[in-house]
């Protein structure tokens, strides 16, 4: 089935199914496959230009609409989780386990094709981060922590093992054997050397 992002169609143009509220913000996708054709309207989010579309295995899609996500069953033409997933600011679709992975603003969660939603990774405080690929077991994504600089950081997490790559503190770590260590009688010393 292939879909994609329509413009509101005419009124009775295509069997309709609306997800969520029927707004006059809403998002159209238009379903189509070798025997029908079908659009949904769905209610969006706050998360501006945040649109996409993953197409998952056995008839099912994942729909992002300005931060709101919908799995849909293509062919009941129902949505599968229970309710919508909110304020969904970054996302990537994993094939080999059929799961898509996302930031909500504060954690790296999933949803898998059965609809649940859970969380991978939650013990940081980033103050912004974007997903960027999945290759070989490992999520792959950029964040920034303002309080610190403001150049992103790479982190990485191992999806089986839950091991963690972060560039931020491969750099604190380097910064802080590169420089020497000076006990607190110096550092007594250098300040009033100074004043």
């Amino acid at each position: 089935m292939h879909a994609e992002f329509i413009n509101k169609p005419i009124s009775g143009k295509y069997p309709e199914k609306h997800f969520g509220s029927i707004t006059p913000d809403c998002l159209w996708v238009k379903f189509t496959d070798d025997e029908n054709e079908w659009v949904g309207s769905f209610e969006t989010g706050w998360v501006q230009d945040v649109k996409l579309i993953f197409q998952l295995k056995n008839h099912k899609a994942f729909i992002i609409v300005n931060g709101h996500g919908y799995l849909i069953d293509l062919n009941l033409k129902e949505q599968i989780n229970e309710s919508v997933i909110s304020y969904m600011e970054s996302a990537l679709y994993y094939a080999e386990n059929d799961t898509i992975y996302f930031i909500d603003g504060f954690d790296i969660k999933y949803v898998n094709s059965d609809g649940s939603v859970d969380v991978l990774f939650s013990d940081y405080n980033f103050d912004k981060i974007r997903l960027t690929k999945i290759k070989d077991n490992k999520l792959h994504a950029k964040y920034w922590h303002y309080q610190t600089n403001t150049d992103s950081f790479d982190f990485e997490i191992d999806l089986i093992t839950k091991e963690i790559k972060d560039s931020f503190y491969i750099e604190e770590k380097q910064m802080n054997t590169d420089k020497p260590k000076i006990g607190l009688v110096d550092r007594i010393k250098n300040y009033f050397n100074k004043s």
